[in-house]
């Protein structure tokens, strides 16, 4: 159907009139846009290339709204530099249309976007975009032809009478090479739509080293979609600034000067990449210990969406870390102090540690403990040192150290620290002091006490310990509360019960609190009353007080009241008396256990925890699964600010895996990692994750030292089971494929073997992941008869990813499937009908050599459904299917007439053959050196003094006759010799000669004839003389 397609010049008109109009009438812009941002970093010996592909094949015109449907294998070529190794891979793809396409194909793998953006531009047109990792996928391939398909578009209205029609991918792909000088690389990403205007983005994150040479170069590239062709001069532009100065950034026809926008793509050579520009620039004019850049993209005469920025700059492998110092709460003269240390890495590079925090204490302070996940911290008077082992990445920060101390004395105090690393380029930021000021506690008449204090004991002593202690959410606590005189434990009346009009109340320090209506309840029972206490309020709000009337019977100091908090914590149990003392109790709320629970992605059915194959699968090998791991209370309530902690207290959630059920012991190597993690930024420790194994794992999630308080948690559960997404097949014939076989040559087709008809050869089936990884354990035989479905089969088909092949009166034997279900390398044969038979026609009608392809296909469960999940080699893009071939032919051993003297040896020549289809042609490429031996000849059809008298039959009617030499009659290019031994004087007559081939019956011989004392012309017989 044919569209209106307004020219690239009305478009352009409309837009500038949109744009007067919005000057003229305050108009905000109708378009929601995300600017680029700092999406990744990496550093070291690295660099960057990509590819590009567009649906679209006409920028203007009657097709201009045309796009490749999304069944359509768009194809790019990668190149990657010999020896580099893939550290990255982003793809990117967008689309004219209201309707978001989050799920495309890349080589046949379907790929879900990690992430979406919409814009609309103009008078409301709608763009969108998605963003993907397909690191496993890129590495696996490498260098190559790279496919992309679909992706849905529309290419009607309002897009079409705009001629704004889009769709294309951009695969981005970062690599490390020994050749390539250290670099910071950054990768920026969003959909900012731009027209008639221009916009500068700053990049960071880098710092070029202190001896740059002007020889040194970096690089710059982007992704723009929606360009046109052609515009008129100075149209567009990118300018690149630094160190105060601003170029105009050109690559030859890819960019010009003015038209930067044009459509093509100078990242894999494509002049007509419609909509789509990838273009990279070389950089350089660095100044030392450089740390800005800017790029400003400019488009005053079209519109376009810019989509990702890469940035490759020389930079020092250094790592700028900087100290965090907080003081927990406040001071006070005989109480816990509390601090929480942290290092956060601002790069550019990672520190690959050790790292060193020294922490001096003031002299009114003792060291009491100091801890942290992956820190080994120990002290020596007031020098406290902490160590962390692991690399800290660019943009992390350490676990906190929480350390605790003791104040001792009154007045202003000082803790400080400082810390280094293996390369830190700016010092000013790795100290840290934190002053402050001893609260004098006044004579509180009432303390929280860990036990019932006896009359006269010393408070904060062991006979009166003030309360600090560690209690599991949900759990009750026993805290008391003792009356205070003179620092001692007191009643308050030696002859009967007093009364004490106090109020109560408590803080959350870390987390903070949640909102009102989402928080835990606490709980504190008292003889007066069970109340709920009030909200919990954060470390500066005012207290939400309680007020209870608590009875002190006569000569008791100290009275047992229970506390519990549903949820975790670092809280502050407060009471304030009728004259406003107050006290405080340290209590740190921390989980009960872990839970952990595992969904399929993609439709959420749970883990069903599986291990035999009879048993339904969870997902494919490397099909993501949702992993959420909770705290839970002691009554099993979800923990709610569990993963909300601040101040380098958030938990270090580790996980760790092993082979579990059939699997178990499996090697490390071959074990794997988890792929995937937790979403970023986030308040809870949920994630995507994917395992390219086969089989059942048991997972473990662990967590350290909760809050510092010594607390470690885990939980362990089976996940599987995970089961092949799909098979490749490798045929491996009995000798090469020789040119009048015909064999193919091209792309998957491609044949390099060839096999006899019913000869033995063998198949390899492959398993794989959803990435195409290959799964080894599949072929590995200890584990086969655990991860390999019993169905498993093999089929001819005649190209991959085609139809069945069928052969009249002929086809596939696979004998190892009954025998051996499990075995993966099995040894078939491939009948192709009417066999070579010596007594048969001249020309019987044999089937020419025929390209036989095999398929590998199985079932297998899948929980969430009854029907059996069907596994193959043909892949959802047929032309992406891994099915190995072999040649077939019908063959046969050639036996040649000869003449002989019957007092010499008779060298009787042979050569294995193959029908062409015309006509027999030498197997040129068979070498065996046993195939066959001088045992398997035979003798018939005898004549004149060569037959036995006494015999009718002519299969065994021959005089006794034999090899001159007996043993192997190697084939050499298709071709041996037999030797006959000397027959006798005055042996006149004939022989038929062949090759018995009941061990090789696709080998069949013809009947070759020995003549002796007869002759024709042109032979003249000379006997020789001894």
């Amino acid at each position: 159907m044919k569209r209106a397609t307004p020219s690239s010049k009305a478009w352009r008109a409309l837009l500038a009139g949109l744009a007067l109009l919005a000057c003229l009438f305050g108009l905000p812009p109708a378009q929601a846009q995300t600017a680029l941002t700092l999406y990744k970093t990496f550093a070291g010996n690295i660099n960057f290339t990509g590819t590009q592909a567009s649906l679209r094949s006409y920028p203007e015109g009657k097709y201009a709204c045309y796009v490749t449907s999304p069944n359509t294998n768009e194809k790019a070529s990668l190149s990657l530099p010999f020896g580099a190794s893939v550290v990255s891979a982003h793809l990117y793809w967008a689309g004219s249309s209201s309707s978001i396409d989050k799920t495309v194909t890349m080589n046949g793998n379907s790929v879900t976007a990690g992430r979406v953006w919409t814009a609309s531009v103009a008078n409301g047109i709608p763009y969108f975009s998605g963003a993907a990792d397909v690191t496993k996928l890129v590495q696996a391939k490498g260098s190559g032809d790279y496919t992309f398909s679909g992706l849905s578009v529309n290419t009607g209205s309002p897009h079409c009478e705009r001629n704004a029609v889009l769709g294309g991918f951009s695969l981005v792909v970062v690599y490390s090479h020994y050749a390539e000088p250290f670099r910071n690389l950054n990768i920026y990403d969003g959909f900012q739509p731009l027209y008639y205007a221009e916009v500068k983005f700053t990049m960071t994150n880098f710092r070029v080293p202190d001896n740059v040479t002007s020889n040194e170069k970096g690089r710059f590239g982007h992704v723009v979609w929606e360009g046109d062709q052609a515009l008129s001069a100075n149209a567009e532009a990118v300018f690149f600034t630094q160190n105060g100065s601003t170029s105009t950034l050109t690559n030859g026809s890819y960019a010009p000067a003015g038209n930067q926008f044009n459509s093509q793509s100078s990242i894999n050579k494509d002049a007509y990449s419609v909509g789509v520009d990838f273009d990279t620039y070389e950089i350089g004019n660095f100044t030392p210990k450089q740390g800005v850049a800017s790029a400003t993209f400019r488009a005053t005469e079209d519109m376009i969406i810019l989509s990702t920025a890469v940035l490759a700059l020389p930079s020092a492998p250094e790592s700028d870390l900087a100290l965090d110092l907080v003081l927990n709460g406040s001071l006070v003269e005989n109480g816990p102090a509390s601090y929480s240390l942290t290092v956060a890495n601002k790069g550019p590079a990672p520190d690959d540690g050790p790292i060193t925090v020294r922490i001096t204490l003031p002299a009114g302070q003792t060291y009491t403990s100091a801890t942290g996940t992956d820190w080994s911290c120990s002290a020596l008077g007031q020098i406290v040192t902490c160590t962390y082992g692991p690399t800290l990445e660019m943009g992390q920060t350490t676990p906190a150290i929480a350390l605790k101390t003791k104040v001792t004395k009154t007045g202003e105090m000082a803790v400080s620290a400082t810390v280094t690393g293996s390369r830190d380029p700016d010092t000013s930021n790795n100290s840290k002091t934190h002053k402050a000021t001893t609260v004098v506690p006044q004579a509180a008449a009432y303390k929280f006490t860990t036990i019932a204090c006896a009359a006269g004991a010393a408070i904060g002593t062991s006979a009166c310990p003030l309360y600090d202690a560690t209690l599991v959410a949900g759990d009750t606590a026993t805290v008391y509360i003792t009356a205070v005189t003179d620092g001692k434990a007191t009643p308050l009346s030696t002859t009967q019960t007093g009364k004490a009009a106090l109020k109560f109340a408590f803080r959350c320090t870390n987390p903070l609190p949640l909102a009102a209506g989402a928080q835990a309840k606490a709980q504190y029972v008292t003889p007066a009353s069970s109340a709920p206490l009030s909200a919990c309020v954060g470390p500066d709000a005012t207290p939400a007080w309680s007020a209870q009337t608590i009875d002190f019977p006569a000569k008791v100091a100290s009275v047992e009241t229970k506390f519990s908090y549903a949820d975790v914590g670092m809280l502050r149990l407060m009471l304030q008396d009728s004259k406003g003392l107050m006290d405080e109790a340290e209590i740190v709320s921390v989980p009960d256990r872990l839970e952990m629970a595992l969904t399929r992605s993609a439709d959420g059915v749970e883990n069903p925890a599986t291990n035999k194959l009879a048993e339904p699968g969870f997902v494919r090998a490397g099909e993501p699964f949702d992993l959420r791991v909770s705290a839970l209370g002691k009554a099993g309530q979800v923990l709610p600010s569990f993963g909300k902690e601040v101040n380098g207290y958030r938990p270090k959630m580790q996980l760790s895996l092993a082979g579990a059920g059939a699997i178990e012991g499996l090697d490390p190597k071959q074990l794997g990692e988890l792929g995937g993690g937790f979403a970023e930024n986030t308040t809870d420790f949920s994630g995507t994750f994917t395992w390219s194994q086969l089989g059942s794992m048991d997972l473990s999630a662990k967590v350290d030292n909760y809050l510092g308080s010594g607390r470690n948690l885990d939980v362990t559960k089976r996940v599987g089971r995970f089961y092949p997404a799909y098979f490749s097949t490798v045929v491996t014939g009995n000798f090469d494929c020789v040119p009048k076989m015909r064999c193919p040559a091209q792309g998957l087709a491609e044949i390099e073997t060839a096999t006899h008809s019913t000869q033995p050869f063998q198949v390899r089936v492959k398993a794989h992941d959803v990435n195409g990884l290959e799964l080894p354990v599949f072929n590995d035989p200890k584990y086969q008869q655990a991860v390999v479905p019993e169905d498993l089969a093999l089929s001819p088909v005649v190209l991959p990813g085609q139809g069945a092949l069928v052969v009249k009166d002929g086809g596939l034997t696979d004998p190892t499937k009954a025998e051996l279900r499990y075995e993966t390398l099995r040894a078939v044969s491939f009948k192709l009908g009417l066999p070579f038979v010596a007594d048969g026609a001249r020309s019987g009608g044999w089937p020419a050599p025929t390209p036989v392809y095999l398929r590998a296909t199985a079932t297998t469960p899948r929980a969430g459904t009854t029907a059996r999940e069907k596994l193959s080699s043909l892949q959802a893009e047929p032309e992406e299917s891994i099915e190995g071939g072999v040649m077939v032919v019908t063959g046969r051993i050639e036996v040649a007439n000869v003449f002989g003297s019957e007092l010499l040896k008779t060298r009787v020549p042979m050569q294995a053959q193959f029908w062409t289809g015309t006509g027999w042609a030498t197997t040129t490429s068979l070498d065996h050196a046993t195939l066959l031996s001088t045992s398997e000849v035979r003798y018939t059809e005898c004549t004149r003094a060569l037959r036995l008298a006494s015999s009718t039959d002519k299969t065994n009617n021959c005089v006794p006759l034999s090899a001159a030499k007996a043993g192997a009659m190697p084939l050499d290019d298709g071709r041996t010799v037999f030797s006959l031994a000397p027959v006798g004087a005055k042996m006149e007559g004939s022989v038929h000669v062949h090759v018995d081939s009941t061990d090789h019956g696709w080998l069949p011989s013809t009947r070759g004839r020995v003549s002796f004392g007869q002759y024709r012309s042109p032979v003249i017989y000379v006997r020789e003389i001894y």
